[in-house]
């Protein structure tokens, strides 16, 4: 079986980058006809152990670490060139390896590199995390870069996370491979005695119900506008409220947060404000009843909503952008303007009061679509198999 030498490039290790650099080594891992070089920092050997995956079992997939000192001095650079240095650090290496396929995990940081930097003698790939085009001097500007890139002769696939965006990239062209890529999550086997060991870590009241707020804790996450919404419940309904704060938090949030929760007395905490076992994160999810999509001003998408749905856990979360369309679509849980105080408070009280209920085959629905089976499925047969792409 003839094997595609494909050469995944990412330079950052926070955050969903090394998620997403893992699921892309674990499926390639079950795909004997793909051949795997990861050029990224060398703190993805830590990821790979979080998730217990043996890179030594896989001689398929190798491994170009870039030392921390270049990593630091391209990431220090003014972001325009920036993406042109990456790009032409990326396309150097990719050549160097004799690579197939050029895949950028974060294209969206890539685009003005594609079109200004040095031309490839491959073809190139990426994922876009956001597809907004939205009328701005700012969105224009993206939306007309993307364009021309996509036009570029190298250019192969470009694979879109935001579904209601899909189309607006796909009338940019009609040239390349536009595909929807439903955001993977990675479900570890069912462990009884790590979820009840962080079950009694917890120490969480049964009568309480648990709401999770998740991920690196900043004013973008709506956690400052939830709680003042629970200012305006009183001291009963307040006291039925246990919150999970789990993630890194912003030095400038932690102040405002904890005089906030001073002010409702009533509310238990577990503050979790360090990094998370992935094992654990899915545990987490379980432990809650609601989980926490508020983010104002926010248009995208998240990946806490289809934790929660693999959950079968509701939601509560933005009705703006994105989430709200999936949270109707698919009944995930309440959509509400993060931004409204009283609208907050009053959907908590319906909560607190067991006047809401959700048991949606959406979420089932969305589990399934964004398992990391899936994920793999489509990326390797759109780079490694040319010819059974359908262009859907």
């Amino acid at each position: 079986m003839r094997k595609t030498k494909i050469l995944i490039y990412d330079s950052i290790s926070t955050g969903h980058h090394l998620d997403y650099l893992f699921y892309l080594i674990h499926q390639a891992s079950h795909r004997k006809h793909v051949e795997l070089v990861v050029v990224c920092s060398e703190k993805i050997r830590k990821n790979l152990n979080d998730f217990s995956f043996p890179i030594e079992e896989y001689p398929e997939i190798s491994f170009d670490f870039l030392p921390e000192t270049e990593i630091e001095r391209l990431h220090h650079k003014h972001i325009l060139s920036r993406s042109i240095a990456e790009w032409n650090k990326a396309v150097q290496i990719a050549h160097k390896h004799q690579a197939e396929e050029l895949l950028f995990p974060y294209f969206d940081y890539f685009q003005l590199g594609a079109l200004l930097g040095n031309t490839p003698n491959l073809k190139v790939s990426g994922i876009l995390f956001n597809a907004n085009v939205v009328h701005s001097v700012y969105a224009f500007v993206k939306k007309t870069v993307l364009k021309t890139v996509l036009r570029q002769h190298f250019f192969d696939t470009l694979f879109v996370l935001t579904e209601d965006s899909l189309q607006d990239v796909k009338n940019l062209t009609h040239s390349k491979n536009i595909i929807y890529l439903p955001d993977p999550i990675f479900q570890f086997p069912e462990n009884i005695l790590t979820k009840k060991a962080l079950e009694k870590q917890l120490s969480i009241d049964a009568s309480k119900t648990v709401f999770l707020n998740f991920g690196y804790l900043d004013s973008r996450k709506g956690i400052i506008e939830f709680l003042e919404a629970c200012q305006l419940l009183d001291n009963k309904l307040q006291e039925k409220i246990h919150l999970i704060l789990a993630g890194k938090i912003a030095s400038d949030v932690q102040d405002q947060l904890e005089n906030l929760l001073h002010n409702c007395p009533g509310i238990t905490t577990s503050k979790l404000f360090e990094h998370q076992l992935p094992e654990n994160i899915q545990y987490l999810f379980q432990i809650a009843d609601w989980s926490l999509v508020l983010y104002p001003k926010f248009l995208g998408s998240s990946s806490v909503l289809i934790r929660s749905a693999m959950a079968n856990k509701p939601v509560m979360g933005n009705k703006i952008g994105s989430i709200g369309k999936l949270i109707e679509k698919y009944q995930l849980g309440i959509a509400i303007d993060p931004e409204d105080r009283q609208a907050i408070a009053h959907s908590l009280q319906s909560i607190l009061e067991n006047q809401v209920r959700f048991e949606s085959k959406g979420m089932q629905f969305i589990a399934q679509k964004h398992h990391v089976n899936n994920f793999g499925k489509i990326v390797y047969e759109a780079l490694a198999n040319p010819f059974s792409r359908s262009g859907t």
